[in-house]
């Protein structure tokens, strides 16, 4: 089924829906606090150690019910939220931050490693994303590959370089059903060259392409299928550790990405 309609203008505007939120609370985008670039993770272990890096333990306000928090005065200002899991969710809650003025999105998470190098605790920076769920349909034709922001992708990647990590650079596979990873589909995507699969980044990539906003995305290497059997590795040290660095990694990106951009009014 093809779920793409050309028509520009949806029936529920989440740009409309954010203005009258403000008008009934009687304030302005500005006073609510939210920041033009925004990390956003649907790890809540990931969105905790974010919180706890930047010593943030009080929200800066909600959107709809999703608390966002704001890095600390003095700080490049930027904004962490998180908390959804899957593409849909993913999109609902990017839509509505677009809708309040959000531009810039790196976003943390978690991703399989389909290749033989790919490897629990390595970093995956994907520039594309092979679509394999049904979200990314409603903003792209199925013929297109979504991808990442060039600008963000070097952003990472400088602040990468400052690190130890093992970082990988390619494309990504993103499928709505993780218990539905067969042998022959992680075999087709191993061979078009995926480094990994996660549940999120090709309908984050497209949404922010359709949008005109800039968004790349930083995953850590959870569990391997290169193997007989599914290993997963997600008590394992290594595992333990990258999460830590791969959050120092993505709050440096967005520093640099809050500071390059930054407005007169700090936003």
């Amino acid at each position: 089924m093809d779920f793409l309609c050309n028509e520009p203008d949806s029936f529920i505007d989440p740009s409309v829906i954010a203005e009258k939120l403000l008008r009934k609370r009687g304030i302005t985008r500005e006073e609510m606090g939210l920041r033009k670039t925004v990390v956003f993770s649907f790890i809540e272990d990931m969105k905790k150690l974010l919180l706890n890096k930047l010593d943030v333990k009080e929200e800066t306000d909600k959107i709809f019910r999703t608390p966002f928090y704001n890095s600390p005065d003095g700080d490049s200002p930027f904004s962490v939220i998180g908390d959804p899991v899957g593409a849909p969710q993913a999109v609902i809650l990017m839509e509505q931050l677009i809708g309040f003025g959000v531009e810039n999105i790196l976003f943390l998470g978690l991703c399989g490693g389909l290749q033989e190098h790919t490897h629990i605790g390595d970093v995956v920076i994907p520039t594309h994303a092979h679509r394999e769920e049904g979200t990314s349909f409603h903003y792209l034709p199925p013929g297109v590959m979504p991808h990442a922001s060039g600008e963000l992708v070097s952003a990472v990647e400088n602040s990468a370089a400052q690190t130890n990590l093992t970082i990988h650079k390619g494309p990504l596979w993103t499928t709505d059903a993780i218990y539905r990873e067969t042998r022959a589909k992680i075999n087709k995507f191993r061979q078009m060259g995926a480094l990994g699969v996660d549940m999120e980044t090709s309908a984050v990539y497209s949404v922010a392409q359709y949008r005109g906003i800039e968004a790349a995305a930083v995953l850590v290497v959870s569990d391997e299928t290169t193997g007989p059997e599914w290993k997963p590795g997600f008590s394992s040290p290594r595992f333990l550790e990258t999460i830590g660095a791969a959050c120092d990694l993505i709050l440096e990106a967005a520093r640099s990405v809050a500071k390059e951009r930054a407005t007169p009014d700090g936003q």
